[in-house]
């Protein structure tokens, strides 16, 4: 009898033992830290769990930022040559769009701010860094604005990356990627760092760059192919004679206020020689 009831002391025992470690895993609620949910993972995807509140983060706002100058060059990925965009006016788009996570979460992006999985930023290939976009999912319709900071995705067909949070609101964190349009937002303002002194912004809109001035057309088409090639545009090539001689020069223009200070700096890392501002 004795042995029985010790049985069932037992029993007892390990039944409430069992149910309170079950308890404890239960109470493990989305309310956790956003940290806590995106653990460093070796694999890429969405976080340990999600938060409730994911849809309530608002939009990018565009506004005017540093451009990041190291940003400006071209580079190279897995064989293929990129040349960034001087400027995202009138930039649209459509293609694949897919997202990135937890593998990145902390890491530096392209533009050196670290990626934050939970804000609503987004990488791509060649717009200036930062950049905001409209992207619109060409399904449910829905639609998210976000900062471009980071570059990627290098993958084909797909045209951006985006972060999970932005991802979760467009509808595509379970697909992992879908068809939508991408749109620069041409109230962005920004302009580059080490501007040169005594050049304000005002004083420069609606300027034009003079990349040189050469006797053979022949330099001049050479200089504006440069340019062209690196993504330095409009250029043309005026003639014009000065003092009996015929020369033909080389401008970028006209360059609106979002791109001037980064155009100039484009010039000037380029080595081009007597690079100065013209107004009209």
């Amino acid at each position: 009898m004795r042995s029985n009831i010790s049985r069932l002391v037992f029993l007892i025992w390990l039944t409430a033992w069992v149910g309170g470690c079950t308890s404890t895993v239960t109470q493990q609620k989305p309310s956790d830290s956003l940290a806590t949910a995106a653990k460093p993972a070796e694999i890429d995807g969405p976080p340990l769990f999600v938060p409730a509140d994911l849809s309530l983060i608002p939009d990018a706002v565009p506004q005017t930022e540093v451009l990041c100058r190291g940003c400006t060059r071209p580079y190279k990925i897995a064989g293929i040559r990129y040349v960034p965009k001087a400027s995202s006016s009138g930039y649209r788009e459509q293609g694949n769009a897919s997202w990135y996570g937890t593998a990145f979460h902390g890491k530096p992006t392209a533009s050196g701010e670290p990626y934050d999985m939970f804000a609503m930023t987004a990488a791509h290939k060649t717009l200036p860094l930062p950049s905001y976009v409209r992207v619109r999912h060409l399904q449910n319709g829905r639609e998210v604005t976000v900062k471009v900071n980071d570059r990627g995705p290098f993958h084909t067909g797909r045209i951006i990356d985006l972060s999970y949070a932005a991802a979760v609101k467009l509808g595509i964190d379970k697909a992992g990627s879908a068809a939508v349009e991408v749109e620069a937002l041409s109230t962005t303002s920004a302009v580059a760092s080490n501007s040169p002194p005594g050049l304000s912004q005002q004083k420069l809109a609606g300027a034009y760059y003079q990349a040189g001035a050469y006797a053979d057309q022949q330099n001049a088409e050479n200089v504006k192919s440069k340019l062209l090639a690196v993504g330095v545009e409009p250029v043309v090539i005026i003639k014009v004679e000065v003092s009996g001689r015929t020369l033909h020069r080389v401008r970028v223009g006209p360059v609106s206020t979002e791109v001037e200070m980064l155009t100039l700096a484009q010039l000037r890392d380029m080595g081009i020689p007597g690079t100065k501002v013209v107004i009209r």
